[in-house]
């Protein structure tokens, strides 16, 4: 199995969309950790089409299970299998204070 590791944000200290990670093409599974004691929103989002890139709200799993598809907190969360995107990003989409780093990594069989 190989690892794609992507920074989606890199101690980001506003609301921005941040880097967007390509899960076409056989990703098994994203995993992602938010770190630091950021205070705002971050919400998980996908698009089926790279191209057109219309991001939509997208259901992530925490480590207790269940699914969410924005936080406050930092974590670990998983993308699940067979999601059917093309692309997929955490956008900080609401911003106080901190700064937010997120790293993920996809899975690739």
């Amino acid at each position: 199995m190989r690892y794609s590791r992507v920074l989606l944000q890199d101690a980001a200290t506003a609301t921005r969309n941040g880097t967007v990670i390509s899960v076409k093409g056989g990703p098994a599974a994203i995993n992602f950790v938010s770190t630091g004691s950021p205070v705002g929103t971050v919400t998980f989002e996908g698009a089926l089409d790279a191209a057109d890139a219309s991001f939509v709200a997208v259901p992530v799993e925490t480590v207790t299970g269940t699914l969410v598809t924005s936080t406050t907190s930092a974590g670990y969360f998983r993308l699940p299998l067979n999601h059917g995107l093309s692309v997929f990003r955490a956008r900080i989409s609401a911003y106080t204070s901190g700064s937010f780093t997120i790293q993920g990594s996809a899975a690739r069989l």
